[in-house]
């Protein structure tokens, strides 16, 4: 974890939402290497897929926002649930974590709220 290179969202369209974020994200930042807030969670999880980075959470993401990034994930062997460590499923908002696979327990076990 100490490595990693982790990416986040804020929910821009709810800011108390997006304030929960920054508040798990300042939990994160002191266990990895970095974190950054690109602004665009198709891109952060096309980054998670190629290795840029190592894992990516926001919350109340819509399906269009996470699917195919989830899709590049999985084939490339990391993995994607919601905060729970559940499957992801359904066309409703989700809360998504996406790791390249090694860091995906640790990083269920932080973004606690």
């Amino acid at each position: 974890m100490r490595d990693a290179l982790v990416g986040f969202g804020t929910t821009p369209y709810d800011k108390a939402r997006g304030l929960q974020m920054i508040k798990v994200a300042g939990m994160i930042y002191p266990r990895c290497q970095d974190i950054r807030r690109l602004g665009a969670a198709a891109l952060d999880l096309a980054y998670v897929a190629c290795g840029r980075l190592d894992a990516f959470f926001e919350m109340d993401l819509k399906p269009w926002d996470f699917y195919g990034g989830m899709l590049l994930i999985t084939e490339a062997g990391g993995t994607v649930s919601d905060w729970k460590g559940r499957n992801v499923e359904g066309l409703g908002k989700r809360d998504i974590l996406a790791t390249n696979g090694l860091l995906h327990q640790e990083m269920l076990d932080r973004i606690k709220i």
